[in-house]
């Protein structure tokens, strides 16, 4: 079995994969990360390919150009078929989703997450750049990779979530951390 390391575009991500790169088996990133991407063994890509859309510090052709010599490698997953990346393999949406038992994707790392459990390769998956400040954009977001990490756990993956995250982790345990949680939200609220 084998660690894979999942890498999203905060800036922890970054950091941490320059140091710990040679640690994973793969390491799987947003196509449109440049900077992570080089350390890549696979990019993923799942919404719509179009002009304007954000790819980050690319314009639309240089992007193109990226996930095309990616694809030659055999090193991209997108949504969608496109004639002008004709090497980059589909991902195999039906087929994960019977492998998790539900139609539940809500991201791009969500999918990352389900194409590993379909995959049944991995042992232990690292999220790296996967901050998660939770906050009402993200929200949903952060509940559907926590429930897809439940699922790989429950298949015997050990999931580690980056130690910036929020993922996975709560400050304050329902029912018995009550007073230190009113005492923080207090202090917050009287700066």
């Amino acid at each position: 079995m084998k660690t894979l390391a999942i890498v999203g575009s905060a800036i922890t991500g970054r950091n941490a994969l320059v140091n710990t790169c040679s640690i994973y088996d793969d390491i799987w990133t947003l196509a449109w990360d440049r900077v992570s991407s080089r350390y890549s063994t696979l990019m993923f890509d799942m919404h719509p390919i179009v002009k304007n859309r954000n790819y980050g510090s690319m314009t639309f052709e240089d992007y193109i150009d990226h996930l095309y010599r990616a694809s030659l490698n055999g090193q991209l997953i997108l949504a969608n078929y496109d004639n002008e990346i004709y090497r980059a393999k589909l991902y195999p949406i039906d087929k994960v989703i019977k492998t998790i038992g539900r139609n539940y994707f809500l991201s791009s790392l969500g999918y990352m997450l389900g194409y590993a459990i379909y995959l049944n390769e991995f042992n232990e998956i690292h999220f790296i750049g996967i901050d998660f400040e939770v906050d009402k954009t993200r929200f949903y977001q952060l509940a559907n990779l926590e429930y897809l990490c439940g699922v790989a756990e429950g298949r015997g993956i050990k999931i580690i979530p980056h130690y910036t995250s929020d993922m996975l982790g709560n400050p304050y345990m329902y029912g018995y951390h009550f007073q230190r949680q009113m005492t923080d939200k207090n202090e917050k609220t009287e700066r």
